[in-house]
């Protein structure tokens, strides 16, 4: 006989217990490139993940390596564009190249019993790409056309005046790529980008799935024997660090015809070594990191400024920043300035109430929890660490550090990193002085 349920009640909540990251293997190939290996997971399916230590930042023309991401699987010396994409998709594959401020990367999904086909496929485009003329051209015409019109968003606008105010006019993470920029690349200058940097830097490369000693041999043998590393003009990491900030700023970014006004206000802050990082991450969380954080419920329910603001705690070579960020109607703009201000300055002199607590407990460990939902999100993480240089059990030290997160932990945060550090805050759209009294 089934048990009847009875709905009027609410099922009991039990915490969340402390897990723990599945560990990698990591091997060395002949050609001395690290493989790192999750065997994890039922399904027979894979995801390989070739990344270079080098990216955006790193290059003179950043607009090049954008080019070279959208132009790379356009064809080899054995296959044209049109049949790299019928491979692909005939066994369930596909494929992308991506790049960040450091870091450059071919990602490849596949299922085990068809890796045979593409994993040669990508070998083939990180060794023998040829960027034809007549698909970079016209790719190159979608790319700059494409930048033209997302450069008019305030969005974006804010974005590239916070980095500059951040890191500095020059610095490699403040460049700005303009569509002339990306026009004015050659196919030429994509060809010894690709050799100076996927083909000099020694990558790693990372294999996650139901991984098999067949899979695994096979990558070895596909990846193991290409010459990396052997030129004498590989592209390096430049990482100029962020400078100090003594005083609140303000910019703008003027768009004459825009309605709304994007804010984002930066507020320089913690390396992710620090021993106060994931506290002060926790305490931002509390701050703008969820549907129902501080800023949310002020500014979007109680106030209806915007649709939807957030703040978050990230950090990169060059230093950390905590980010807050939001569109409004340019009417508002003040207001939201100064609501953002009264919230901080809340944060610090108020003690968190046990239950926002266990709301944002529970929230910050199923999201801990959810990096192991499969083997691409954990080997994700584990690329992280790499990246970041950060402890093996660094995923073991953030469960500790929520375990004692608490009430009085928010307010040192606060007081110690946010209410009284200085706020670059970038603004993009109309400025308030030209705003017409209502």
């Amino acid at each position: 006989m089934m048990e009847k349920i009875d709905r009027s009640v609410a099922p009991r909540i039990n915490d969340l217990q402390a897990m723990q990251l599945p560990a990698v293997t990591r091997k060395h190939l002949p050609n001395g490139v690290e493989l790192v290996i999750l065997n994890h997971g039922q399904q027979p399916v894979n995801r390989l993940t070739v990344v270079w230590g080098a990216g955006n930042a790193d290059l003179d023309n950043p607009a090049t390596l954008r080019l070279l991401c959208q132009t790379v699987m356009e064809g080899t010396s054995r296959y044209n564009g049109g049949e790299i994409a019928e491979i692909l998709e005939y066994n369930g594959a596909w494929m992308r190249m991506e790049s960040g401020p450091h870091t450059t990367l071919l990602t490849l999904h596949s299922l085990n019993h068809t890796a045979s086909e593409v994993f040669p496929l990508a070998a083939d485009i990180v060794t023998d790409a040829t960027y034809p003329d007549e698909s970079f051209n016209r790719i190159r015409s979608k790319q700059a056309a494409a930048l033209e019109i997302d450069m008019r968003k305030v969005a974006n606008k804010a974005v590239l005046l916070g980095n500059k105010m951040l890191y500095g006019e020059s610095a490699p993470m403040a460049r700005v790529i303009l569509p002339s920029d990306i026009l004015s690349v050659s196919a030429e200058d994509v060809r010894l980008v690709h050799r100076r940097l996927l083909k000099d830097v020694v990558p790693t490369i990372y294999l996650a799935g139901a991984v098999t000693p067949e899979l695994e041999a096979y990558v070895a043998d596909v990846f193991g024997h290409i010459r990396f590393g052997e030129g004498d003009d590989a592209v390096g990491r430049k990482i100029v660090a962020q400078p100090r900030h003594g005083i609140s700023r303000s910019c703008w970014d003027v768009a004459p015809e825009s309605m709304q006004t994007a804010v984002r206000m930066i507020i320089p802050s913690l390396e992710r070594l620090h021993p106060d990082y994931e506290q002060l991450r926790f305490t931002v969380f509390v701050l703008g990191g969820y549907f129902g954080s501080r800023l949310m419920s002020n500014i979007r329910e109680d106030k209806g400024y915007t649709y939807g603001i957030s703040a978050s705690l990230s950090a990169s070579p060059e230093g950390g920043r905590v980010t807050i960020t939001c569109q409004t109607d340019k009417s508002h703009t003040e207001d939201v300035l100064a609501e953002i201000d009264h919230e901080i300055r809340r944060l610090a002199s108020e003690p968190v109430g046990e239950a926002e607590l266990e709301v944002v407990k529970h929230t910050l460990m199923s999201g801990l929890t959810a990096l192991l939902d499969s083997p691409f999100t954990i080997m994700d993480y584990h690329q992280q660490i790499d990246s970041m240089q950060l402890p093996v059990d660094y995923y073991a030290r953030q469960m500790a550090e929520l375990q004692r997160f608490d009430a009085a932990s928010a307010m040192e945060m606060t007081n110690k990193y946010l209410r009284e550090a200085p706020r670059l805050t970038a603004l993009a759209g109309v400025p308030i002085e030209n705003i017409a009294v209502r």
